[in-house]
């Protein structure tokens, strides 16, 4: 059986990158190692931009929906904040698992 296409995610340079677009825009939400990872940062994007109307209607990678979400932590941050905090957590976990004399070698965007 095929896997699941997850929504807002895709592999790239070895890594998954979760991206959402608003307004003809391609908003990057950051670079994981795991897609599992990746499809979270894009279902929380969702979320806060679009709101669990929306996320229930049209669904979310996680099976369980919103349900598997602390919305009170959606809540306290702007849109904007999100995507930095997501963008701050993928480098985190990238460039943490690499060697410091690699960490300045490797770009992601």
């Amino acid at each position: 059986m095929p896997e699941k296409q997850l929504q807002g995610v895709y592999k790239n340079q070895g890594f998954w990158r979760a991206r959402v677009f608003e307004r003809d825009t391609d908003i990057y939400l950051g670079h994981w190692a795991e897609k599992e990872e990746a499809a979270e940062a894009y279902d929380k994007a969702v979320l806060k931009l679009r709101g669990q109307d929306w996320a229930l209607k049209h669904g979310l990678n996680n099976p369980e929906g919103v349900a598997a979400y602390d919305m009170s932590e959606l809540a306290d941050m702007s849109f904007e904040q999100l995507v930095e905090t997501l963008r701050l957590k993928s480098k985190q976990k990238i460039f943490g698992n690499l060697p410091p004399e690699l960490r300045g070698s490797l770009k992601l965007r």
